[in-house]
């Protein structure tokens, strides 16, 4: 189901463009499922989210949602939305 659809709770930020860390803790509570968690850069938003299937990220540009990316880690989805949308 995409986290349009279920919106849970936010957590802080998940992924920073601008030193290029990863939060593991919010990784951790992303394990958990029911929440999702920013990933943002100049050129767009993203809310990555785990669920049975895996991790997405849903990725904005200008209020839209524009493409949902799924991959089997958090890394894999965070680099596939920089590497499509931009890292800066």
């Amino acid at each position: 189901m995409p986290i349009t659809q279920i919106r849970p709770e936010a957590s802080d930020e998940v992924y920073s463009n601008f030193d290029h860390s990863l939060n593991a803790e919010v990784v951790k509570e992303l394990e958990t499922g029911d929440k999702f968690a920013q990933h943002s850069a100049w050129n767009f938003c993203g809310y990555v989210y785990k669920d049975q299937s895996g991790w997405h990220e849903e990725v904005w540009r200008h209020g839209s949602t524009v493409e949902t990316l799924s991959g089997d880690s958090v890394e894999n989805v965070i680099q596939q939305a920089n590497s499509e949308y931009g890292n800066d």
